[in-house]
């Protein structure tokens, strides 16, 4: 799943400079806006106002390209791989993600070693009708093979058509383009390849749908089945809608499906768990170059409310709540994760001892000419002042689940006692 986690609204264009080359206006507003937000003022110990002055002294003889690569080497210096360029593509794929307004084949992607999955699909998108299901390799789009960050040896030594993405949202560009436009596809779904062509369609993707199944039995409990794939303004909403369906209001237990989620609007993460922490309880603390900025729930309503739904305001505080996660679960979905472990809410279960460990938030900034920069503008700590970038949220009971396996022969494998206490 993508690991970038949006904090901050995505902004418009600032003005271009006077009397400079499109270059050298590129360049400055770029830099202008990393030095505006970038959370460590010590810029990783790079003399940054020198950085600046030698990127608008060099020549540019392949004009805008050459000034975008340029600035795009320099970020890497600051040593933070999620302070990065962005070519307008990029930050084409990635506000369509943010937002969820996509004109593709309805997939979500990960990458393990050299390989793209599919991490989700769309129900009813293009890429379901045809067959293809999670957990499913992208092996080419339009004949050319696809590998993530490099080929394997031997790959692409025979005059073979290859594409290395070196990030996952250049891959997700790759099935983008314009509503009724075709592609072609080649899959690997659990051994057998096929090739199948698809017409992309303008998506609404959303981040939370009922899980599959929606109500499983555990322990001789019934527990409700959430998926939520990604984190956007709309996730508490969705979540509390399923939560107060007929089909969920009377189950003994929820579970949050969060396996490949890679963030998002980490906003919506802290008005998820507001459905689910008592009042005035510590969610996250955001620390920017600014200060610390804690966040927790709502105070309790003057009066009790007069509906039994769940709300920010009458949250659900007495079902066992249970977490399944894995270590592809990331940014924004690790702080709901932290929040409700360590507010003794949920108990937190996967295969995998911790989860990816991105403790650090960026903003999304579109420049004049339609490229972008992500940018780190903050690190958050979990209730107790913990941090996890590059650690994790630690998991309570490891179980085997495989990628694309229901959550009901996953959660079948672990204690109930010890996950619905």
């Amino acid at each position: 799943a993508l690991v970038l986690g949006l904090a901050l609204p995505l902004s418009a264009p600032a003005p271009a400079a006077a009397a400079l080359t499109p270059e050298q206006g590129l360049v400055a507003e770029a830099w202008r806006t990393v030095d505006k937000l970038y959370y460590d003022r010590s810029f990783g110990g790079v003399d940054w106002f020198g950085l600046r002055q030698e990127l608008m002294k060099k020549k540019y003889p392949n004009g805008i390209t050459d000034a975008q690569d340029a600035f795009a080497t320099s970020l890497t210096k600051l040593g933070d791989p999620y302070t990065r360029f962005l070519t307008p593509a990029k930050y084409d794929s990635i506000f369509a993600s943010a937002t969820g307004e996509i004109a593709g084949i309805g997939v979500q992607l990960s990458g393990d070693g050299t390989a793209v999955f599919f991490a989700d699909v769309e129900p009813g998108a293009p890429a379901y009708t045809a067959g293809i299901r999670a957990g499913a390799r992208l092996v080419a789009v339009d004949g050319r093979e696809v590998y993530y960050k490099a080929a394997p040896a031997g790959v692409g030594g025979d005059g073979a058509p290859v594409r290395v993405v070196e990030e996952l949202d250049e891959a997700a560009g790759l099935l983008r383009g314009l509503p009724g436009s075709g592609l072609t596809v080649k899959v690997d779904q659990g051994g057998d390849l096929k090739e199948v062509k698809l017409t992309r369609q303008a998506l609404k993707i959303s981040s939370v749908r009922a899980g599959d199944p929606l109500v499983f039995s555990f322990g001789g409990k019934k527990v409700g089945n959430i998926r939520i794939k990604n984190f956007s303004g709309e996730t508490a909403a969705q979540v509390q809608g399923l939560l107060n369906s007929k089909e969920l209001r009377g189950v003994d237990a929820v579970l949050l499906d969060m396996r490949g989620n890679g963030g998002g609007l980490i906003n919506g993460a802290i008005d998820t768990a507001k459905l689910f922490v008592d009042f005035q309880k510590p969610i996250v603390t955001v620390v920017s170059k600014t200060g610390p900025l804690s966040y927790t729930t709502d105070y309790a309503p003057a009066e009790a409310p007069s509906t039994k739904d769940v709300t920010s305001a009458s949250p659900d505080l007495k079902r066992p709540l249970l977490l399944l996660v894995d270590k592809q679960t990331a940014s924004a979905a690790e702080v709901l994760s932290a929040a409700l472990q360590e507010n003794g809410r949920a108990v937190v279960v996967g295969p995998d001892a911790y989860t990816f460990g991105k403790g650090i938030i960026q903003s999304v900034q579109r420049l004049g000419n339609g490229s972008g920069v992500a940018v780190t503008v903050a690190r958050y700590e979990t209730p107790l002042r913990n941090s996890i970038n590059k650690k994790g949220v630690k998991v309570d009971e490891v179980v085997e689940c495989a990628f694309n396996e229901s959550v009901d022969k996953c959660v079948a494998r672990a204690s109930p006692g010890k996950l619905l206490k």
